[in-house]
């Protein structure tokens, strides 16, 4: 029986939820069962319109089988030279411990899994892969390790290597960085008793650093449905969008649109949308919770990266 289902019989939900929070995570991954988490793909013609009964799972379940994977999320795609590259974080069939692994497409339909790419002692997660200045950089979750992370692509896109640690001291979750008007920026979730409700803003003049906390930062205090980041921030016809997961009600229940109205160095201001963009309504493997959506922009369409449990 799994942490969560044993505290469900003995215990209120007030009390279990608060218990929770001071169980370390570490602890936490150990009790409780694997989750089916699967991803999937799909085109729109806006990322703020999807139709979640119009994505498919990347793999089969026979695939993933066959490649030993027991869970598969947090995907983020990367287009070079007219070929896909998908990273997403992996785990093993009856192991905790995730991993980065890497499929590959050239039409964003059939998809090869071509094996793990990034692998440490610790759990890793939410590998957000992106370019800078001619090179390919990945920043995983490393928050069972206190440390934020920046791999660089030694031999894109299969040989990465640690460029050097941003930030330590701190479970850093879902770090997502991105680039706007010349400047990078970076949000991240750092609840200290893991109850994903406050989000920090970070700003650099390069991906390597120096990373300075952005004055507005947090930039959410006290909301776990608009904190935890959910993907990568992208720019949608005139508005800026980020992604959040909703954790009100558990975590990962749906994927929430907040349009960026402000951002510089030392502004920032923010508008939810008013409907979320996913939630666990939908085909049998994404009806249980829905909670990361990486989203390109292509002639065909939008590429939309999902990922669900059942």
């Amino acid at each position: 029986m799994s942490l969560q289902a044993s505290l469900r019989r003995v215990m209120p939900a007030p009390v279990r939820r608060q218990l929770q929070t001071r169980i370390p995570p570490a602890v936490r991954l150990r009790l409780s069962p694997t989750p089916a988490w699967r991803i999937g793909v799909g085109v729109a013609p806006s990322p703020l319109a999807l139709d979640a009964a119009a994505l498919r799972p990347v793999f089969d379940e026979d695939t993933l089988a066959r490649a030993g994977l027991g869970l598969v999320a947090d995907p983020f795609a990367i287009r070079q030279h007219g070929i896909w590259f998908l990273f997403f974080e992996a785990v093993a069939t009856g192991q905790r411990r995730g991993f980065v692994g890497l499929a590959t497409s050239a039409d964003a339909r059939r998809w090869t899994y071509e094996g793990p790419v990034l692998e440490e002692p610790f759990h890793l997660s939410y590998p957000a892969v992106f370019a800078a200045d001619d090179e390919v950089f990945m920043i995983p979750e490393s928050s069972f390790d206190g440390t934020l992370r920046l791999y660089r692509a030694r031999a894109f896109p299969t040989v990465w290597e640690l460029d050097r640690i941003l930030l330590r001291g701190a479970a850093y979750k879902d770090a997502s960085p991105f680039q706007h008007q010349g400047h990078w920026y970076l949000l991240v979730e750092t609840s200290r008793d893991h109850t994903n409700d406050e989000l920090r803003l970070l700003h650099a003049p390069h991906p390597r650093g120096p990373w300075t906390e952005h004055p507005a930062s947090p930039v959410v205090t006290g909301d776990a449905g608009l904190a935890r980041p959910a993907g990568r921030p992208v720019p949608v016809g005139d508005r800026l969008v980020r992604f959040a997961q909703d954790c009100r009600r558990g975590y990962g229940r749906a994927v929430l649109g907040i349009h960026i109205e402000a951002l510089t160095p030392s502004t920032y201001a923010e508008t939810p949308l008013p409907a979320p963009l996913l939630t666990p309504a939908g085909p049998l493997w994404s009806a249980g919770g829905m909670h990361h959506l990486d989203v390109h922009d292509t002639p065909d369409g939008w590429v939309c990266f999902v990922d669900g449990r059942p």
